[in-house]
């Protein structure tokens, strides 16, 4: 199903509210799709071809072709029908939504090109913005505004009621708001913050202004970068070059001798600045960064929250190589992992692998073959099947001797190798082809459902 594209859109919600049943979506013989509450009870019968999406706010995002997509609330009841190129799940009321339009004007390959617009739902499916715009820029939360550019690169605000509204005529808006309710500005060149009503909250003196954690933001003065708090106090002075935003409660920051380190959101510097590049690992749980040294192609690990090298940089990976708490490192045109305690896995010992754990279980390959292995580099499921397929739902798709069948993480066969091809299971069950060639589906029994 198709998804907004989030390049164009930045969301800062800053509070949780919960909706109603929690349904699951299942598929029946026909592979149709409906949703189930707990109770396994059908709300929504199965008459979806497309899976739809999981409901957020009571609200889930069907289609009936793969090209235009619709609303639907936990009765069922498609409330907004499939007109629309794509739908964001809904947020504190709202989701985008954008149409698309050929342009025989601007031809590509011999054929029209395709003009995206933009505008925002509300939960009733009501266009509170209408979707003929251009670009959408932040979020219509707290009562704020959200930022519209139109073809003619014209630009317009909304409010929260979907009402345009003009600023004044000396502030540039932007999108950043400091704990929802503080909203930057530029004028004369300069950075501030004003409120909703754009009453001034911080002059206009500074070369920068961030939203970081915790109300916090970043503010540059004088091309040097400090940290202040929602009441406008200094954490840290502007004493820095250059401070990135906080992940999990710690910012890189980079000297006037142009080094980097870190620092936490009380100011203290807990890596102190020793390293010539620093490169958070987003999916981390902690503080796990990886850094570079002049001169080096490669890399180690630091402990941005205490400093400590994790490992020496004698590895060549980056921050994307980065799955689940392992790295995938290579050294001398072979590969290996290691995990974010600097632990080595294995290294060269296998002709390719998995760099993702399912179930805690990774797939490996040897000689034409393949296995499991776990999160230790322990080898958990022998290498000897012709084919494999990941963990779904708790059991993996497997091929030796020419048949297909199914094993769990330990390894156990729960459903023999007897058939000619087969799927991975989704919503419980599996396509699968017979010795006869008689396709059908099985249950995690293996036994058909009719």
């Amino acid at each position: 199903m198709k998804k907004i594209n989030v390049f164009f859109v930045l969301i800062l919600f800053s509070t949780l509210t919960t909706y109603g049943q929690e349904l699951t979506a299942f598929k029946n013989t026909k592979n149709l799709w409906g949703f189930k509450d707990k109770k396994g009870k059908v709300v929504v019968e199965p008459k979806y071809y497309y899976k739809p999406s999981a409901f957020t706010e009571g609200r889930s995002v069907f289609n009936k072709t793969y090209t235009l997509v619709g609303v639907l609330d936990e009765k069922g009841v498609e409330i907004v029908p499939p007109i629309y190129t794509s739908i964001s799940d809904f947020k504190y009321g709202y989701a985008l939504a954008t149409k698309e339009k050929l342009d025989s004007s601007r031809m590509i390959l011999g054929k029209p090109s395709r003009i995206t617009f933009r505008g925002v739902l509300d939960k009733n499916g009501k266009e509170i913005v209408p979707v003929i715009y251009k670009d959408l820029y932040g979020d219509l939360s707290n009562g704020v505004f959200l930022r519209v550019v139109d073809t003619a690169n014209k630009i317009f605000y909304y409010n929260s009621a979907g009402k345009t509204f003009t600023p004044p005529a000396d502030l540039v808006l932007q999108n950043i708001r400091i704990d929802g309710k503080k909203i930057t500005a530029i004028k004369n060149g300069k950075y501030g913050l004003v409120d909703n009503k754009f009453k001034e909250l911080l002059p206009f003196e500074y070369s920068r202004i961030a939203a970081t954690e915790n109300g916090l933001f970043i503010a540059g003065q004088n091309n040097l970068h400090g940290l202040m708090d929602d009441k406008f106090n200094w954490i840290v002075q502007p004493t820095y070059k250059y401070m990135n935003l906080f992940q999990k409660g710690y910012a890189v920051f980079t000297n006037t001798e142009n080094l980097q380190g870190a620092i936490n959101t009380k100011g203290i510097v807990t890596t102190e600045p020793q390293f010539n590049n620093i490169y958070r690992i987003d999916k981390a749980s902690g503080a796990l960064a990886m850094y570079k040294n002049s001169g080096s192609d490669r890399s180690g690990l630091v402990d941005l929250a205490t400093g400590k090298k994790i490992t020496e940089a004698d590895y060549m990976f980056s921050p994307y190589d980065y799955y689940d708490g392992i790295f995938v490192f290579r050294r001398d045109n072979k590969k290996g992992m290691i995990d974010s305690t600097g632990k080595e896995l294995f290294y060269d010992a296998y002709d390719d692998f998995s760099p993702g754990f399912g179930y805690d279980r990774a797939w490996v390959k040897k000689d034409g073959k393949y296995g499991f292995i776990d999160k230790t580099g322990k080898l958990v499921i022998p290498i000897q099947y012709e084919s494999i397929g990941g963990f779904v739902e708790g059991v993996a798709k497997v091929k030796i001797n020419g048949k297909y069948g199914f094993i769990d993480p330990s390894g156990k066969i729960i459903i023999p190798a007897i058939y000619n091809d087969a799927q991975n299971f989704d919503a419980g069950m599996a396509w699968v082809k017979d010795a006869e060639n008689r396709t059908f589906y099985i249950d995690k029994t293996g036994k058909e459902i009719k």
